[in-house]
């Protein structure tokens, strides 16, 4: 039986790489060149055939440039393999507005990066994320991630696998904790005044999400700024003022490691200026609780992080 063309193969028929492709621009909205071939082929691989891929999927309109740039969505046709294939979709066929590129483009960039960590963990055994245009009002995450992992500490030392976000279905099995992921990406352009606003919305919406939560899930807020310290300064007054509750932060400098931003390997602060990690084997938390946090006893989050530093001088 001679092979189909590519446009009528069915979902099962597809190479890895397509499907990861796909799944991510639907996940994502937006991906970069580098971010999309980045979670459809592992690392090494030829690059004639990485580009001969790209040039297929874009001519059979599975991808779509934005503005003839470096900036991927999904395409008709990616669209109808999704929908074909009973994966939930989100797709209009009409680039995002552009005031809301660069955020979606960052979103993307942290969840490629958080991914290719997540694929060298052998205690992670479930990811998801997503990431959309917002279309109301109320607060809403630049991005929303759920990290399904072993409470025992698991080798490290395993072979890279990107079909790891083609898990669909979240692990039953005993012994088995989730993290979800709640990711603010800051620009530097709201003022203080906006940020209390936006820091009173998700505390009203956060206050209530645990209920909404599976069993051993708790949320982590993630706020990551382009401004630096100073800027990471100003978000962690409004949280402490209007929120009050625990927050990760940390800078996009602070993400980027070798070249690439790896949040569960970054260094993060959290609301009292102690150092964090997303992993939470490194955090020596397995389980860890989302409560209401005791106000910090600074004025800054420089000051926190300075007091916090000097009690671990011997």
């Amino acid at each position: 039986m001679p092979q189909p063309k590519y446009r009528d193969m069915t979902w099962e028929q597809l190479e890895g790489s397509t499907r990861r492709a796909l799944r991510w621009l639907n996940a994502c909205t937006l991906l970069s060149k580098h971010d999309l071939l980045a979670v459809a082929f592992p690392p090494g691989h030829d690059r004639r055939r990485v580009d001969h891929a790209l040039r297929i999927w874009q001519r059979e309109a599975f991808v779509a440039t934005v503005d003839d740039s470096d900036i991927y969505r999904l395409g008709e046709q990616g669209a109808a393999k999704l929908r074909n294939a009973g994966i939930d979709l989100r797709f209009d066929g009409h680039d995002p507005a552009y005031r809301v590129r660069t955020g979606l483009l960052l979103a993307g960039q942290f969840a490629v990066g958080l991914a290719l960590d997540l694929a060298l963990d052998a205690s992670i055994t479930h990811f998801t994320w997503s990431a959309a245009p917002f279309s109301g009002d109320g607060p809403r995450a630049d991005g929303i991630g759920e990290v399904w992992y072993s409470t025992v500490r698991r080798p490290s030392n395993v072979a890279l696998s990107l079909n790891i976000f083609d898990l669909t279905t979240p692990p039953t099995a005993p012994g088995q904790a989730c993290i979800r992921l709640i990711l603010e990406i800051d620009l530097s352009m709201g003022t203080e005044l906006q940020l209390e606003r936006r820091a009173e919305r998700w505390r009203t919406r956060l206050r209530d999400q645990p209920a909404q939560l599976p069993p051993n899930c708790w949320p982590y807020v993630l706020w990551v700024t382009d401004g630096g310290w100073n800027r990471a300064n100003t978000i962690w007054r409004a949280w402490i003022r209007k929120a009050g509750l625990p927050l990760f932060i940390t800078t996009t400098s602070a993400l980027r490691i070798e070249g690439q931003w790896r949040p569960w390997q970054a260094a993060w602060r959290d609301e009292h200026g102690r150092p964090r990690s997303l992993n939470p084997h490194v955090s020596w938390e397995p389980i860890w609780r989302f409560e209401a946090s005791p106000p910090p006893q600074c004025a800054s989050l420089e000051q926190a992080i300075n007091a916090w530093d000097a009690t671990q001088h011997i």
